[in-house]
């Protein structure tokens, strides 16, 4: 739920409903610059709605874990629609995997820096670079980067050699050929693969 999106919801009187795709934990845990605006002294000042980070109309969301995390942040429970994750509907379940003659072992970078996550940010452009460098395996080495990642990797040196990928999610999956790996710290993609690359299971978690 993005500020520009409750902020023009506001004025306009139009009615915001929100996604909230990911899994989310601590209600109390203050990320972001919203977040920071809205637990401190600022708070008196600003309306409710453009600081807090899930402030919508309706709240659409994947799990109970989540419904739980929208009503500690202040969404009324009447507001919370559970829908399941619907990535994982039967007919998106169980795509073929292609032949490709270069296999590529992808890290799947996260939105750190968006979040407001600085030390998480640094740790991995320094894991990144690291494997950029360092890289033996005879897969290539691949970011997959993170919609909202904003690290231009394809300007930085390092990254010369490495494949960057940005394609959305279902092409990406869809391109993954047999011998494709996925290096994914903390990913909701990570878990969509595993549910529709089968395959794959083995080789992230090994």
């Amino acid at each position: 739920s993005m500020v520009r999106h409750r902020v023009v919801s506001g004025l306009l009187g139009v009615r915001h409903v929100s996604y909230l795709r990911g899994v989310v934990f601590d209600p109390e845990v203050s990320v972001g610059i919203s977040d920071s605006v809205r637990f401190g002294g600022l708070s008196r000042f600003v309306p409710k709605r453009v600081i807090a980070t899930y402030s919508a109309d309706s709240v659409i969301t994947i799990g109970e874990i989540n419904r739980t995390f929208l009503i500690g942040r202040g969404i009324a429970d009447e507001n919370i629609t559970v829908v399941g994750p619907v990535w994982l509907d039967e007919e998106t379940a169980g795509l073929s995997q292609v032949e490709k003659d270069n296999p590529v072992a992808f890290f799947v970078t996260g939105a750190w820096e968006a979040h407001g996550r600085d030390a998480e940010h640094r740790a991995q452009l320094e894991v990144t670079e690291a494997l950029a460098t360092g890289w033996s395996d005879d897969r290539s080495f691949g970011l997959r980067v993170h919609p909202r990642d904003r690290v231009a990797y394809e300007s930085i040196e390092t990254y010369a050699d490495v494949v960057i990928d940005r394609q959305l999610p279902d092409v990406f999956l869809g391109s993954l050929g047999a011998e494709d790996v996925l290096i994914a710290p903390l990913s909701t993609l990570a878990f969509e693969a595993a549910f529709r690359l089968p395959n794959i299971l083995r080789r992230m978690f090994a």
